[in-house]
């Protein structure tokens, strides 16, 4: 067993420790001083009142005396104790390694620990950054300025430490104008027991668009305020920046068709088609005459359907086992549904068009505009399928609040 103790910043940091070590010789000890070149380390060493420390500050007997008292500590009260100094000051780490070997020979070494590269810097700030807000990293960076996102690429690289590139990602969301660009997108496939799919979902949000309205296929697009409060308000903001929600209620022909599928290519063909549109989702910036094109087709899948006859009494009274009756039958139509795909951690979407990847500004070749808005662009999107007999959109919600908090941690976990 190992005890860890991070020093706290205070010239009384001696007697916590010791506190901490009392009646744990037993145990393997860490301490942990961060900044150690900073005022409180030596001066708790040397036992001496801010002013006497400000007066010897910088004479080279300070070092000799800190040495003497840290040596004689780790002979004695802290023995058995592995202590670890961090320090940004190689002209204090070397300054007090000297006068530590004139007492206790090979009792303390330096070694430089090179800062990381791009990609690893940028993961830390990533993954703290969408821990703490409820706008993503990416968020922050797809709305800042192009002198922001150029300031950031260029601060991940090189030697710069950790505090200039939040910096960087600090003055980007500052600087925020305007709504993001294309976002991530999760599609809820809604099977209802309905003859149309006439379902008011404006009580799941604001609806952004509605991509087609017909007799039994309603498709509608939420960005805001879509996201249950119940995961918690943070979470919340932080999917909303970055995902969009698409709700696509498919009533009893589609439901009829998807089941007969397992059986009558015919039906297992036509249900493969129109689940084919579907994955095609168009963002901010698509031009009317595409949208009304993609509307277009979307009605002629309504219009030419083929429902087959058949009796779906069993399965809407199977209640919450229906899912082993559709479920092979969408496995026939999306080669890879329910099987595990990258960029999602442990959790497995039901069936993923696009793989998530986190924002990476490192990953743009060069300091350009272009090249940074390309590495950065969004492009996940993954189907969820759900069964509610009555399109109910509270039970809609229930199941998004059961959902989604494993798309929290595909945001803001890597």
């Amino acid at each position: 067993m190992t005890d860890f103790l991070t020093i706290p910043n205070v010239k009384t940091w001696q007697g916590e420790v010791v506190s901490f070590i009392s009646g744990q010789r037993a145990n393997a000890r860490v301490l942990l001083a961060d900044n150690a070149e900073r005022t409180y380390f030596r001066q708790g060493l040397v036992e001496m009142t801010d002013m006497e420390y400000l007066s010897a500050e910088g004479q080279p007997g300070l070092n000799r005396l800190a040495a003497q008292r840290l040596v004689d500590q780790l002979r004695t009260s802290m023995r058995g104790t592995l202590l670890v100094l961090l320090s940004n000051s190689a002209e204090f780490l070397n300054g007090l390694q000297d006068e530590v070997e004139q007492q206790h020979a090979g009792l303390m070494s330096v070694t430089n620990l090179e800062l990381p590269g791009p990609r690893d810097k940028e993961t830390v700030i990533r993954v703290n950054t969408n821990r703490l807000n409820e706008a993503s990293y990416w968020a922050a960076i797809d709305q800042g300025t192009i002198a922001d996102r150029v300031a950031l690429k260029s601060a991940l690289s090189g030697d710069t430490t950790f505090p200039d590139s939040f910096r960087a990602v600090d003055s980007a969301s500052r600087n925020r104008t305007g709504r993001p660009a294309l976002r991530n997108v999760i599609s809820l496939l809604v099977l209802t027991n309905t003859e149309d799919a006439a379902v008011d979902l404006s009580s799941i949000g604001a609806v952004k668009r509605t991509e087609v309205d017909d007799a039994w296929l309603r498709v509608q697009v939420f960005e805001e305020g879509w996201a249950p409060r119940e995961i918690g308000d943070r979470e919340a903001g932080l999917l909303e920046s970055e995902w969009s929600l698409r709700i696509a209620v498919l009533a009893r022909p589609f439901v009829s068709a998807l089941l007969a599928g397992r059986e009558d290519p015919a039906q297992r063909a036509q249900v493969a088609a129109l689940l084919d549109e579907l994955k095609t989702y168009q963002g901010p910036g698509t031009q009317a005459s595409t949208r009304a094109n993609y509307t277009e087709r979307l009605h002629k899948h309504v219009v030419e359907w083929i429902e087959p006859d058949y009796d779906l009494a069993s399965f809407w009274a199977a209640g919450q086992h229906r899912s082993t009756q559709y479920e092979p039958a969408l496995v026939q139509v999306l080669p890879g549904y329910n099987t595990s795909a990258s960029g999602f951690l442990s959790y497995r979407p039901d069936f993923v068009v696009n793989d998530f990847t986190p924002c990476a500004v490192s990953d743009a070749p060069d300091e350009t505009n272009d090249a940074i808005r390309a590495a950065i662009r969004r492009s996940a999107h993954v189907f969820e399928f759900t069964a509610i007999a009555t399109g109910d959109p509270s039970l809609m919600k229930s199941y998004l609040a059961s959902k989604l908090p494993n798309y929290v941690q595909v945001t803001q976990e890597q």
